[in-house]
């Protein structure tokens, strides 16, 4: 009889952890979408400072957490700044999110990788101007980190 109850209290142990395990799995990473709301928030004879948004959909049935976000921005090929925020945000399941992203750029780098004074004026009458983010973004769940890498072009014109 003592045997029999102990099966019975394993069997159970096993199928709740079998059932827990499935439903709180990961089965895809969080998907990048896009960089949208690209804007200039200050602009001085020094540095610029460019708010962006970073989109993603958490496709899976739990949530996660945003643990860290490292990211490097390249202005015509050339490297302008870096973003390396540390941030503990709360992701629902199945949900679409965005992180706010802003980068100081000092304007002599900006200046240089858009060509210069030619390049300035271009981009002043229309010109668009290749912006590039890439790096990765890191998230959790049961404490368990997931890098999710990050490579995006865009077009921008002033």
């Amino acid at each position: 009889m003592q045997v029999r109850n102990s099966f019975y209290s394993l069997a159970l142990v096993l199928l709740v952890v079998t059932i827990t395990n499935k439903g709180c799995k990961i089965n895809q990473s969080p998907e990048f979408k896009s960089i949208s709301n690209l804007s200039i928030t200050d602009f001085s004879l020094s540095n610029i400072k460019i708010a962006s948004n970073a989109n993603f959909v958490n496709p899976n049935d739990i949530g996660i957490t945003l643990k860290k976000v490292e990211l490097s921005v390249f202005v015509n090929g050339k490297p302008i700044g870096s973003i390396n925020q540390v941030k503990s945000t709360k992701i629902g399941a199945r949900a679409d999110f965005a992180i706010p992203l802003q980068i100081n750029v000092v304007q002599s780098n900006l200046f240089n990788a858009i060509g210069g004074i030619s390049g300035a004026f271009g981009a002043l009458f229309g010109k668009e101007i290749d912006i590039e983010y890439r790096g990765k973004i890191t998230v959790s769940k049961f404490w368990i980190p997931i890098s999710l890498p990050i490579k995006y072009n865009m077009k921008y014109k002033l």
